[in-house]
């Protein structure tokens, strides 16, 4: 482990700059403490990137399965069409979104990691690369620093049209038909969202809108992964599970340590009410 002299902000903003150029995985709880939330984790110089979509879920699945059974820490997303290739269906839309892998996934030997309740800033895992890592953060801040005055700048006189894929009576037709399902019964509850599609100018990048937001809306569990064709920015105040204890990865399969527990928690900020004083009362 390394100690660096840097600062959070100043973290980003180096990060941020290597992302414009190689494959940076970011994930910030932002200061904002919640659920225990107090680190910055970011991965550059991965080992391995990898992306893999299939007609077969079980393909995707099964790659995931090995890449996540190493001994290298990784990030990765999947998406929402794979969810749908999972359970067998398939969307209706004629709407086609932006081509987005089944999975990614980045996997790391040396991570920076800044705790905020400390300020402390640390280099770990293979120190063979600390030297380089240390001296690419010190040379990209500069230069992302100044990018950022140049977007406040210019970004007050720009607009952007952004489109979704409803037409307003097409959205609120869909929510008739959603009431006339719960009233029949096939179901309780229904999400319903759109996707909203906007064309940005050469100064909105992706690095300048997780700069501003990160500013703007900081949220406990918020990321940025940069891609080989995409980038995923995210900003969001729920976690969906954790795991702690005794899971391991062996064979491909997670399994428990025997003798060590493991305790799974999940968090969700929707669609839920307090828990009761006893198990009777849940």
């Amino acid at each position: 482990m390394q100690t660096l002299e840097i600062s959070a902000d100043e973290l980003i903003s180096s990060l941020l700059s290597l992302s414009e150029r190689e494959p940076v995985c970011i994930l910030d709880s932002c200061g904002v403490k919640h659920l225990g939330s107090h680190l910055l984790i970011a991965g550059i110089d991965p080992v391995e990137v990898v992306e893999i979509s299939d007609d077969d879920p079980s393909v995707v699945l099964a790659e995931l399965d090995k890449k996540l059974s190493n001994d290298l820490t990784s990030v990765f997303t999947l998406s929402y069409d794979f969810g749908e290739k999972l359970i067998g269906i398939r969307s209706n839309s004629d709407v086609s979104g932006s081509p987005e892998p089944d999975a990614f996934i980045a996997s790391f030997d040396t991570l920076v990691i800044h705790d905020y309740d400390t300020g402390e800033t640390t280099l770990t895992g293979n120190s063979d690369k600390f030297s380089v890592i240390a001296a690419k953060l010190h040379d990209s801040d500069a230069n992302f620093r100044s990018d950022i005055s140049d977007f406040k700048s210019k970004i007050s006189d720009s607009k952007t049209t952004v489109t979704s894929n409803f037409t307003k009576p097409e959205y609120l037709a869909a929510i008739e038909a959603i009431k006339e399902r719960i009233r029949c019964g096939d179901t309780y509850q229904t999400n319903l969202t759109q996707q909203l599609t906007a064309t940005l100018d050469d100064e909105r990048t992706p690095q300048m809108i997780f700069h501003r937001l990160r500013q703007q809306h900081p949220a406990p569990f918020a990321a940025f992964i940069k891609r080989s064709e995409s980038t995923v920015i995210s900003a969001s105040p729920e976690r969906f599970f954790r795991i702690d204890g005794g899971l391991e990865t062996g064979g491909g399969n997670p399994t428990c340590r025997e003798g060590v527990p493991s305790r799974i928690t999940t968090s969700p900020i929707k669609g839920t009410r307090p828990r009761g004083k006893t198990e009777r009362e849940d």
